[in-house]
This record gives C-alpha cells, sequence and structure tokens, in this order.
C-alpha cells in the first residue's frame, strides 16, 4: 500500500541487460530490456514507450493527475468498461487495479497505483503465441515499476509541457 506522503526509492540494482527509465514529471520508474527502443512518435513529457526492434511487443508507462472525485474503484470500473476483449484476470486492490486481457492474438497487461492526487499506469502488450518468451520480461517489468511519490505535487513546468503537447496533437 502506498502511504501518504512516503517517497518510495528506486532499487540499487538493475538486473543483466536492463535499463531503468525515470520519468521527470510523474517521478514514476520502470526498467525495460536493453535492446528495446523508444517508440518516438509516443514520446510525451507525461509517458514513455519502449518496443522491441520487431515492434511485436511494447512497454507504456504514463502518469496522470486525478480528477476530483475519482477513486480506483470508479478508476477500475472505466477501465473493464474500455476492455475489448477476454479478461484473463482481474484484481483490484485499495491501491489500484491489475488486468490481464486477451485479444485477438495478444496478450495485455495492465497495472495501476494510485495515491491521493496521482496515478501511474504501466501496459505491457505482447503476441500470445510468444508468451514464454515475454513472460520472463513482463515478471522483471512489473516488479520493477515504481510510481514514485503519488501524493506530492507535481512538477508544474513538466505537467504544463504535457498540456501543450496533448493542445498541440488536437
Amino acid at each position: 500500500m502506498i502511504i501518504p506522503g512516503e517517497t518510495l526509492r528506486l532499487p540499487v540494482l538493475l538486473p543483466e541487460g536492463y535499463r531503468r527509465y525515470v520519468n521527470p514529471c510523474f517521478g514514476f520508474s520502470v526498467i525495460y530490456p536493453q535492446d528495446w527502443a523508444p517508440a518516438a512518435e509516443y514520446a510525451r513529457p507525461d509517458s514513455t514507450m519502449f518496443q522491441p526492434a520487431n515492434r511485436q511487443a511494447f512497454l507504456w508507462a504514463f502518469g496522470a493527475i486525478l480528477r476530483p472525485g475519482t477513486s480506483v474503484t470508479k478508476e477500475h470500473e472505466w477501465a473493464l468498461s474500455m476492455v475489448d476483449g477476454v479478461i484473463d484476470y482481474d484484481r483490484l486492490n485499495p491501491d489500484g487495479y491489475e488486468l490481464v486481457v486477451k485479444h485477438e492474438d495478444r496478450l495485455t497487461v495492465i497495472k495501476a497505483i494510485f495515491g491521493c492526487t496521482r496515478r501511474a499506469d504501466l501496459i505491457f502488450s505482447y503476441p500470445e503465441k510468444e508468451r514464454q518468451y515475454y513472460e520472463s520480461i513482463l515478471v522483471q517489468v512489473t516488479r520493477s515499476f515504481l510510481p514514485g511519490n503519488l501524493n506530492e505535487r507535481h512538477n508544474a513546468e513538466a505537467v504544463h509541457g504535457a498540456i501543450a503537447h496533448k493542445e498541440r496533437l488536437n
């Protein structure tokens, strides 16, 4: 459980063959295989995406400011309503939720962690036929996902950059 005001610390050691990404806007961190590259078309101040060279899989991590009146339960219900596929796994807890969705030939793992004012999300998607290969990566990535301090005020400059980026896209 995330304790209000708690600052989560990054593990010192990285597994061999991995790099760490720390988001400057929301402070979440995640590791990814060193032979995966950032997907430039998805680069934003509030998120990042990494993919292997064959682009069969992706790891997307992002942060967001919670809307007033939202709750983990409401956000979980919304996520369930947006699922396009079969839910293989669904776990709701006081700090967030985890979903595994099967759609056509893909498995997608969604992990969302909530604090008082912010959230951090991790989405990992890969071809089901390659499950044995990607499962070991998935274990490393999900264990490494640290949301940062979800209860502190956000980095206003970085958030304004994220808002400006979204406005340019619209």
